[in-house]
């Protein structure tokens, strides 16, 4: 649902800052376009990363009481 939310948001400008770029492709446009491509990514990177750190201590925890079945069907939706 954040997901959603963040591409509803990002791509909307993304696509106005390339339309500039390519209507006037100056350095300033361009380097306008990388930073939100470059915002973009690093919320998604990080998003990425925070999914996976609460997979894995999930993982654990199913590990630390012997819930062998959830253990592996967890490893194998990674």
């Amino acid at each position: 649902m954040v997901r959603l939310r963040m591409l509803k948001i990002t791509r909307p400008k993304e696509k106005k800052a390339k339309l500039h770029w390519l209507q006037d492709p100056s350095e300033i446009n361009r380097d306008n376009l990388n930073n939100i491509r470059r915002e973009t990514s690093r919320h998604f990177r990080n998003k990425k990363r925070e999914y996976l750190k609460d997979k894995i201590d999930e993982l654990a925890m199913n590990n630390k009481n012997k819930n062998i079945r959830d253990l592996y069907r967890g490893i194998n939706d990674i």
